[in-house]
């Protein structure tokens, strides 16, 4: 194992550079299928970079799917329906289901934070320029691993070691708030004979083992056919409106103070 300056890297051809120049060809990717899998969440699908769209099947902790463009999210109902469950099983109170099978979220909100939010302060869905250049502006030291394959192909793998400082907010609030652990953390990626990302993985530990962020993203099937159609505005509901719906479930008055008591049935569809 070659291990190289700071902010340099051992390129597969011999010499050194930096992260912008081992991934040159991240600059040709216009669309490409996405596996994230986080936390025991696996979010998959096409990205249409030129319109900063994806479309992802959840599977996993919550089974749905989800719609993103920019920063907004459109969830399934099912999907979220299974988070509130969750949220309020502890309370015994009824979660009603959402009226319609989209709902549109507000900005890192999906899921309660647990997936389709951010990576590295960006968007899941953000473009391979976009994903470059903010490793390049957060890697501290780099060093070349030798070849690997992946999903059959030879990769020449690459271990960045990431500066955390600017992160330790964004993190932990996808965490649920918990302390980041360390301000330095290595990041493995892998990249193909085009020069493009086809890998990255990480772990993030918290000072509550059980809480430790794990990521891994692997990228395929680029260039071909992402047309994506975003949910049609009669098949979605606001979060907004949503809360309103369990407000009017549990009884509690526009007007603010305590909710009556909780209804035991569920309305609308899933």
């Amino acid at each position: 194992m070659a291990v190289a300056l700071v902010g340099v890297v051992t390129l597969a051809g011999g010499g050194t550079g930096t992260v912008s120049q081992i991934l040159t060809g991240q600059g040709s990717v216009k669309s490409a299928w996405l596996s994230m899998t986080e936390s025991g969440v696996t979010l998959s699908g096409p990205c249409d970079y030129l319109s900063s769209t994806g479309r992802f099947e959840v599977t996993g902790t919550y089974q749905g799917a989800e719609y993103v463009h920019g920063g907004l999210s459109w969830v399934s109902a099912a999907i979220f329906w299974q988070e509130r469950q969750r949220s309020f099983a502890g309370g015994g109170l009824s979660v009603p289901r959402p009226v319609k099978p989209w709902i549109a979220n507000p900005p890192a909100s999906s899921q309660g934070g647990a997936i389709g939010d951010v990576l590295f302060g960006l968007p899941v869905q953000a473009t391979p320029v976009e994903l470059t250049d903010a490793l390049q502006r957060q890697v501290t030291s780099t060093s070349s691993m030798g070849f690997d394959h992946v999903a059959g192909a030879e990769a020449h793998e690459y271990r960045l070691v990431l500066a955390l400082d600017g992160l330790a907010d964004v993190v932990a609030k996808a965490a649920g708030s918990i302390e980041v652990l360390g301000k330095r953390h290595p990041v493995f990626t892998w990249v193909d004979s085009h020069n493009r990302l086809v890998k990255l993985s990480t772990s993030i530990g918290f000072n509550n083992p059980a809480r430790s962020l794990t990521v891994s993203l692997t990228y395929s099937r680029f260039n071909q056919n992402a047309a994506i159609n975003l949910p049609s505005a009669g098949s979605v509901e606001t979060f907004r409106q949503y809360q309103e719906q369990l407000s009017r479930a549990w009884g509690c008055p526009t007007s603010g103070g305590p909710c009556k008591s909780v209804r035991r049935t569920t309305t609308g569809t899933g």
